[in-house]
């Protein structure tokens, strides 16, 4: 399975707080994705926010889906037939499902 741990410049600040003080909205949303190629689960309900500003490290074992997380963050699973993703994607708070235009979603 993979590890995604936000990692916090300020490691005092609160969890939603910037370093500012002020409340931080995620940037991206990610609620009870699960991915599947056919039969085999290759992730299962992961949830996460990441907020402006925040760096994201993404670690895990050959195999655990690191890979189809990025690619299910950035749509490729249109090229891929077998993959299955199931849950939510918001990149500032629009469904990332919704898009009509891939390509706006990855500048």
């Amino acid at each position: 399975m993979v590890s995604v741990a936000p990692a916090r410049e300020d490691l005092g600040a609160h969890p939603g707080v910037s370093a500012h003080g002020s409340a931080a909205t995620a940037k991206l949303e990610v609620s009870d994705l699960t991915i599947r190629y056919d039969s085999h689960v290759a992730l299962a309900d992961v949830t996460l926010d990441v907020r402006e500003h925040e760096i994201l490290g993404i670690i895990g074992p050959a195999n655990a889906g690191k890979t189809s997380f990025l690619k299910a963050l950035n749509r490729m699973d249109l090229f891929i037939a077998a993959m299955q993703v199931e849950g939510t994607i918001r990149f500032d708070g629009v469904d990332t499902r919704r898009w009509r235009n891939v390509y706006a979603l990855r500048k």
